[in-house]
């Protein structure tokens, strides 16, 4: 009896127990979105804005290292930057600012700006972000 006991329970277990799913299989089920908002969005020349970005997913896991950082600014006339430094990688900081990421840049220049995250060298992106910069007026 105590065996068919035994071999009840371990069925029981195979249907209803599931392992814990690793990292990968989390993400597979829910795919990692970077979030990226930025303040001000616009504004006039010069003008000074603070980009914040988090890595997201629908079960809030922690995704992988981040390693490589690069924020992409397009703007006018072919303008292109690409700023590796000065942005920092709160993911060690403390557990509340796991997976942030934060940047400034000074738009010296008028004219419609998309700023851009890329982490780990593609493996993640945030939708380009836009940005107005607009001409001072005289009066102003």
């Amino acid at each position: 009896m105590r065996i068919l006991m035994i071999l009840f329970l371990m069925a029981i277990c195979l249907v209803g127990c599931k392992e814990k799913k690793s990292d990968v299989e989390l993400f597979q089920e829910s795919p990692v979105r970077v979030s990226l908002t930025a303040d001000p969005r616009r504004g006039y020349q010069p003008l000074n804005v603070s980009f914040s970005a988090y890595l997201e997913t629908k079960d809030n896991v922690s995704p992988d290292v981040i390693d490589e950082i690069k924020w992409i600014i397009r703007g006018p006339g072919g303008f292109e930057r690409e700023v590796t430094q000065g942005s920092y990688n709160y993911q060690n900081e403390s557990e509340n600012e796991e997976d942030f990421f934060h940047m400034e840049y000074y738009f010296r220049q008028a004219g419609k700006y998309h700023v851009q995250l890329i982490l780990n060298n593609g493996q993640y992106k945030s939708n380009p972000f836009p940005i107005n910069v607009m001409v001072k007026p005289e009066n102003y």
